[in-house]
């Protein structure tokens, strides 16, 4: 899982968003599978776990979203998809 606040540098976030992209191709279809929410002391969390489908495969797609002092805030990203291996 890419963690935005330690991922590196933004060009570094978007080299890798960039990379996902080229593999697998536009975004053609996504289906919410799965969302929690989960309050913490240090503010609020929420998981939303997509399956999706691209140009170029499928790919199970995990977003974490963190709200603290009426923001949200993209805190994380993961993507799994056969199409990185495979094709």
């Amino acid at each position: 899982m890419m963690v935005f606040s330690k991922a590196g540098t933004k060009e570094e976030t978007i080299k890798f968003l960039e990379a996902v992209h080229r593999k697998l191709g536009k975004a053609e279809q996504s289906n919410l599978a799965n969302m929690m929410v989960q309050s913490t002391t240090g503010g609020t969390y929420i998981i939303a776990a997509y399956t999706t489908r691209f140009e170029h495969g499928e790919a199970d797609e995990k977003f974490v979203w963190t709200r603290k002092g009426g923001q949200l805030k993209l805190h994380g990203y993961n993507v799994q998809s056969k199409a990185f291996i495979i094709g």
